[in-house]
């Protein structure tokens, strides 16, 4: 199988395909940023307050797989490593190296994420499968996740209404959740 995928693109034979899951599903956790104010990537990271969300989010995720005993594994583009330096570092730096790394980013269209693009297409998403399962997971385990329960709700609703909204609505929709914009 891997050979028959190698020829359409890079193909990596993992014996942890849950940890592959779960690493892939915590990088994929910011995608909902861009979906509730209608931007790109790179609009994201370069607002210091979402860019400081995405690594708390980021950061819950990486919280409630640790209390599974989900050992992540990494990915052709994703490091472990990288990734479990976001919970080391102090919240506004690994915001600075995250946002480094979108800024690398070169694309000739703009970095919506699937979220959004789900959106704009007035399909469902897919975010009861990304944030909802750290929501999930957290609850299993005992480990709060009010950041991503948060952004569940915010999505449905901006599914819901259609209308999206701006950084200062978002920050005031997450003052007081998990000490965001305190």
């Amino acid at each position: 199988m891997a050979d028959l995928l190698n020829r359409a693109t890079t193909t990596r034979i993992s014996d942890n395909i849950r940890g592959a899951h779960w690493l892939k599903l915590i990088t994929n956790l910011n995608n909902a940023l861009p979906a509730l104010i209608d931007g790109t990537f790179h609009q994201v990271y370069a607002d210091p307050f979402l860019a400081s969300l995405a690594i708390r989010v980021m950061r819950e995720g990486l919280n409630a797989s640790r209390k599974a005993g989900i050992r992540l594994e990494s990915l052709p583009d994703v490091s472990v490593g990288l990734t479990r330096l976001i919970n080391f570092l102090p919240v506004k730096l690994a915001a600075k190296v995250a946002a480094a790394r979108v800024g690398r980013m070169k694309t000739p269209w703009p970095l919506l994420g699937s979220t959004l693009q789900s959106l704009r297409r007035n399909r469902p998403t897919e975010i009861d499968y990304l944030n909802g399962e750290v929501v999930e997971l957290g609850k299993k385990t005992g480990t709060p996740t009010p950041l991503n329960a948060r952004i569940v709700e915010l999505v449905h609703q901006v599914e819901q209404t259609g209308t999206f909204f701006n950084v200062d609505e978002v920050r005031r929709k997450f003052l007081h959740v998990g000490q965001v914009g305190l």
